[in-house]
């Protein structure tokens, strides 16, 4: 995003903080958590807060973080409202201030499902922390977090909203899962893997047991679709100064609960998720930032090993010790240092792989 728009941004956020009766050097003043606590109680429901789903005590929330998906935030709400339950739920529906109609639909979805759907359409003026000079301070996913929080629910669903599910007892089964196994914090399941460029379908893990989430996985591989999670609500909102949240949120959330307790794998398909769809998550997003992603992740593993008191040092340490490699990869080959490329086999053998499964798919 060009800087002028940044600055136009930090203008508009000094006028809505002065209308809500804050002052803008005071808030300035505080730390970057604190700032974004403060947006976070700024945030309205659409339609208020005295509907009919307001008014229930839900088992689970249904988190859909959006933005920019008017092409699919339908399909993703639609297999929300066909979960099937002993239990109540709702539906928090966060947008981050698309343009592209995303919006409408969301509001129209909660006009009509007033007993099921909560709605925030949240301005990205409200959702970023700036310097005085129109800079964002940190990189931070505040919309994604903030639709998590919102849940008032025990347990919290993920499904943002380019991804969808496709089994009506999907919440009914993870709920009884943990409902019935106390010491896990976390499970989550398989999914179908959609190309979009070329309609294409794999399955995204290949694991055909249920199974234990192992810290090596967790830090090393991606094993965890997003819209296959359910976690404890306290997992998204007790949490802890010491780790740094990135734009990857799913990937810091499953690293925290891995931490704070047992992650379970349950070998049922349940959702779909789309890959390689520009504008959509922030991975998509960020393609031209390749870089600043994996350093974003650097520091989100350092912070971990700090706080973890290096419980895990010798797995997080080696996925450090990978990642900057991979940043000497990237730069050599922006600079065609060939040479430097071929010394690192490792990072070299791992894109061959990549580059003849990728082909595979073609």
């Amino acid at each position: 995003m060009k800087r002028n728009t940044y600055l136009e941004m930090l203008a508009k956020q000094k006028d809505l903080l002065s209308q809500k009766g804050y002052d803008f050097a005071t808030f300035q003043s505080k730390s970057i958590l604190e700032r974004y606590e403060i947006l976070h109680s700024l945030q309205e429901e659409y339609l208020g807060s005295d509907k009919p789903i307001n008014h229930i005590r839900p088992i689970i929330s249904v988190c859909i973080p959006t933005y920019q998906q008017h092409d699919y935030i339908r399909g993703c709400i639609e297999g929300a409202l066909m979960q099937q339950t002993s239990f109540p739920f709702e539906i928090v529906v966060g947008d981050d201030g698309s343009v592209d109609g995303t919006t409408e639909i969301c509001m129209e979805y909660a006009e009509k499902y007033p007993d099921k759907i909560r709605f925030y359409n949240r301005t990205r003026e409200l959702c970023r922390v700036f310097d005085e000079e129109g800079h964002i301070e940190i990189e931070q996913a505040g919309n994604w977090w903030w639709t998590l929080q919102d849940g008032r629910g025990k347990y919290i669903a993920i499904c943002e909203g380019d991804d969808y599910w496709i089994d009506p007892l999907k919440l009914q089964k993870q709920v009884d899962f943990l409902e019935g196994n106390p010491e896990y914090i976390m499970c989550f399941h398989n999914a179908i893997k959609y190309f979009v460029h070329n309609n294409n379908v794999e399955l995204f893990d290949r694991w055909i047991v249920d199974k234990d989430l192992s810290m090596y996985d967790a830090v090393h591989n991606w094993f965890v679709a997003t819209a296959s999670i359910v976690c404890k609500k306290e997992m998204v909102c007790n949490w802890p100064d010491w780790l740094v949240r990135i734009y990857s949120s799913d990937y810091t959330l499953v690293l925290y609960c891995s931490h704070m307790g047992r992650v379970r794998y349950l070998n049922q398909i349940m959702s779909v998720y789309r890959f390689n769809l520009v504008g959509s998550s922030a991975t998509a997003m960020m393609q031209n930032r390749y870089i600043f992603m994996l350093e974003q992740k650097i520091d989100l593993l350092c912070s971990f090993n700090l706080g973890t008191n290096g419980k895990y040092s010798n797995v997080v340490n080696s996925r450090i010790a990978y990642l900057k490699k991979e940043i000497k990869f990237h730069n050599a080959k922006k600079r065609r240092n060939f040479l430097a490329m071929f010394m690192m086999l490792d990072v070299v053998f791992a894109k061959v792989l990549n580059r003849i499964k990728y082909a595979y798919k073609k």
